[in-house]
């Protein structure tokens, strides 16, 4: 056990120190001496010289340590003894030591100053790490300097710690060129895999050691679509389109993905008018999926079916035009029943002259799509009322009859059925034109 205590100027602090000692043999008897670290005065507990603690660093690159003796009786007495064997100035040596990694080299001279080499023996220790995960095309920094999300952390209380990088392995082979670039101390990775990096970390004074750290880099990058639209138009009409037709997939590391596209059109109602979504995906090796909805709208293209009750109409001459709508149907896949919105059109008819004109029937449904169809009209002339022949005194007795201008009877004179139209013509050339005797007048 070292025999040393010490002393320094105390100062308050509310934060922990970290003490640090330095193992030192006492330059009078050779008893082992802890100094801790920045105390200016230690004692030798074994035979209690004390002893000014000094650090001179500006002579070597190495600090060097200073006890002087502060001539307790001791050291006094002992300084004395060996004036009276030696006048002139002496120096001895007491052996060197090796105290938990540090040289210690110690001198005696005849004022008790001791200068001490302290050699820093001892490797950077790497600190327990996880293996770090990164994104491809990211630069992993060694130097915990550098920054926060350093890759190692190495402990080393005497100097600053330098990183280099050995050697960078994948699958247990060197990673190639491509899958990643090393550069002092640091690495960037261009492909995902788990990576083991070999870590070189250094002193100061030239102690070194290795280790290999873990590095995965992640692909988390999804792929991309090209060609996809904004939208997509169908007909009521038409069949499932090819979706894919002039799609494009591509990832930045499994290169083309176009024959991994997927569609989903489960949702799509072919052949019924409406606004539907169709959902376009693909999926790169690492799990990444892009997924994207496009609008397909199908549109009603459709006409209605229109049925005309009457294609053919005739009216007379003068007359009142006919009811067109009467037993008209209309009916539309969409919309149902449009016999309500049947029109027609006659307005090309003219009810005064005789001829044959066109009446257009229209019907048409919500999407604007239109049935026509056409019927005829014919407006009839009047049936010319025929002339009676003039009747001669000799005839004008009995063999008068009278007949009308519509009917098939021929009547005596006076006979209700006269009060239309009466034409008188002899019997004969009743009978002879096919008019039979009225029932009601029986004109013989």
């Amino acid at each position: 056990m070292p025999h040393g205590s010490h002393s320094k100027n105390e100062t308050s602090s509310d934060k922990p120190e970290t003490v640090q000692f330095i193992p030192l043999r006492c330059p009078v008897c050779g008893a082992d001496i802890s100094l801790k670290s920045g105390d200016d005065e230690v004692t030798c507990e074994y035979c209690g010289t004390q002893f000014l603690v000094t650090t001179d660093s500006e002579t070597t690159d190495e600090p060097l340590i200073r006890l002087q003796s502060m001539r307790n009786p001791v050291a006094v007495f002992a300084e004395k003894k060996k004036q009276r064997k030696r006048k002139a100035k002496k120096t001895a040596a007491i052996a060197g030591a090796v105290f938990a990694g540090l040289i210690v080299v110690s001198t005696i001279t005849a004022d008790k100053t001791v200068s001490v080499k302290v050699n820093d023996t001892t490797a950077p220790v790497f600190q327990p790490s996880d293996p770090i995960k990164v994104d491809y095309g990211k630069t992993v920094i060694l130097s915990q300097k550098k920054a926060d999300n350093a890759i190692v952390a190495v402990a080393d209380d005497k100097s600053d710690v330098s990183y280099t990088i050995t050697d960078v392995n994948i699958n247990g082979k060197k990673a190639p060129s491509d899958a990643c670039a090393p550069a002092d101390d640091e690495v960037t990775f261009y492909k995902p895999g788990t990576y083991e990096v070999l870590v070189k970390a250094s002193d100061a004074y030239g102690n070194a050691d290795t280790q290999k750290e873990t590095v995965i880099v992640q692909d988390r990058v999804s792929p991309e679509f090209a060609g996809l639209p904004k939208t997509i138009a169908l007909k009521d009409s038409d069949a499932k389109p090819d979706y894919k037709a002039g799609i494009k997939a591509n990832d930045e590391i499994d290169g083309d993905l176009t024959g991994s596209i997927q569609v989903d059109d489960s949702a799509v109602g072919y052949g019924k008018p409406g606004s539907y979504n169709v959902e376009f995906s693909v999926k790169d090796k690492s799990g990444n999926e892009t997924q994207q909805k496009i609008p397909v709208t199908i549109n009603d293209t459709t006409a209605p079916q229109l049925t005309l009750a009457v294609t053919s109409f005739s009216v007379a001459q003068g007359g009142s035009k006919p009811d067109f709508l009467s037993g008209d149907t209309a009916t539309d896949a969409n919309d149902g029943d449009l016999s309500g919105k049947i029109t027609a059109d006659d307005s090309a008819v003219d009810y005064n002259t005789p001829g044959t004109y066109t009446v257009v029937y229209t019907v048409s449904d919500a999407a604007g799509n239109k049935t026509t169809q056409n019927a005829s009209l014919t407006v009839v002339a009047p049936t010319p009322v025929p002339q009676a022949p003039a009747v001669s005194n000799e005839a004008a007795s009995g063999d008068t009859v009278y007949v009308t201008a519509t009917g098939t009877k021929y009547h005596r004179a006076g006979c209700r059925y006269l009060k239309e139209s009466s034409i008188a013509m002899s019997r004969s050339d009743a009978i002879a034109q096919g008019y039979t005797p009225c029932k009601v007048c029986n004109p013989g």
